[in-house]
Formats: C-alpha cells, sequence, structure tokens
C-alpha cells in the first residue's frame, strides 16, 4: 500500500450539455486500453439512484493487497476536509474492486474457512481524469486531463430500424393456450415463452446492449 493515499480533488474541466449520451461502452474500452478504468452506469429508469453514469480513467495513485482494506479506508477518509456536493466529491474519489475471495472471507467465518487468497483482496485507484455525466440534467462534468479527442460522440448518432416480432401475434396465443392445458392437465406447473424480434441498426456494436 502506498504509504501517502491523497484525495486531492482533479481540477473542473468544462460542463456541456448533451442532449444524448455518449457511446459509454466505446469510450470504456479505449480508456482502459491505456491504464485502469471504471465505468458505472445504471440501465434502469431515471431516479436518482441511476442519475449518474460515471466514467473513471488512469491512475496518480493506485493500492493492492490481501488485506488492511479498512486501513485504506480509513486513510481515504480521514483526508476528507469538507464536504462537497455530488458531482464534485467525485474529483476527490479512489474508485476500485474487492476480489471475490475477499467478500467470501467477509461473509463464511474463519473458523470454517479455509480460503487463502491468491490474488489481491482489493485494488484501489486515484483516477487521472473523469467524466461524470447526469441524465437528469444533461451535463456532462469533465474533471482532469480530459480533452475532446476523448468525448466520443459517435453514440449520438446510432439509429436502430422498426422491431418485428419473428412470430405472428396469433401464433403466440397458441403457445400460450398449449401452455394453460399443460397446466391444467397437470403435466407442469409454469412456462417460460419466449420469442425473438429483430431491427436494422446502425452505429457502434458496443452500444446495442441498452437497446
Amino acid at each position: 500500500m502506498s504509504s501517502s493515499l491523497t484525495t486531492t480533488a482533479l481540477p473542473l474541466r468544462s460542463v456541456q450539455v448533451l442532449e444524448k449520451p455518449l457511446d459509454w461502452t466505446a469510450l470504456w474500452q479505449a480508456w482502459s486500453a491505456l491504464g485502469p478504468a471504471a465505468l458505472f452506469e445504471s440501465g434502469g429508469p431515471l431516479s436518482e439512484a441511476s442519475r449518474w453514469v460515471i466514467l473513471a480513467e488512469g491512475a496518480s495513485q493506485e493500492t493492492a493487497s490481501e488485506q488492511d482494506v479498512w486501513k485504506l479506508l480509513d486513510e481515504v477518509g480521514a483526508d476528507q476536509g469538507s464536504f462537497d456536493p455530488f458531482p464534485v466529491a467525485l474529483s476527490k474519489s479512489w474508485f476500485g474492486l474487492f476480489s471475490y475471495e475477499f467478500g467470501h472471507q467477509l461473509i463464511v467465518p474463519k473458523t470454517k474457512s479455509d480460503i487463502r487468497l491468491r490474488a489481491p483482496g482489493h485494488y484501489f485507484f486515484k483516477p487521472t481524469r473523469l467524466l461524470v455525466y447526469d441524465r437528469q440534467e444533461k451535463e456532462l462534468h469533465q474533471f482532469g486531463d480530459v480533452d475532446e479527442v476523448a468525448v466520443d460522440r459517435s453514440a449520438q448518432n446510432f439509429k436502430v430500424g422498426p422491431v418485428q416480432a419473428q412470430v405472428t401475434a396469433e401464433q403466440y396465443e397458441s403457445m400460450v393456450r398449449k401452455v394453460q392445458a399443460y397446466i391444467t392437465a397437470g403435466d407442469i406447473y409454469q412456462a417460460n415463452l419466449a420469442q425473438s424480434f429483430q431491427a436494422s441498426w446502425q452505429g457502434k456494436a458496443s452500444t446495442l446492449y441498452r437497446i
């Protein structure tokens, strides 16, 4: 672990209004090829919990260890001199992950577990650049070493054609009635019916999971 961890804030470079979101997956892929990167995005309906999209990259500092994660959290938390509103507070943040083995040790009593960590229990990094998008206000906050070239706007040109079902409504209704008959006869108690849909699209394949 680094002997002196910092929460020095990244400078706010700009705030832009974007009517459509960026291609976050493609941008994360490009940034992760340069160094550690973390993407946090919710695909659910807009709410206070799912309002923000966060992308962090680069490592001015990093730490990985098999233990003493509480020391890391205490040290980073102790360096917070004042309260900052969101998303400015993220400019001081560290990002990282816990390993599966580390989580298992927190759940399983030590007396009943013979797990030995073969990988770091956690990894955290202090990013050198940060993008934070407010889905509600449509504002993109750029912190640290972010330039205009890195902000890929290609997702704004993503288009999807008409979505077409591969079975007719009559065919699907027939499938449902067969399932009802099987349930009535006592052969099954439930069934999961599925059907496929197709649509043409233009843009990057990395954005398809949002459709």
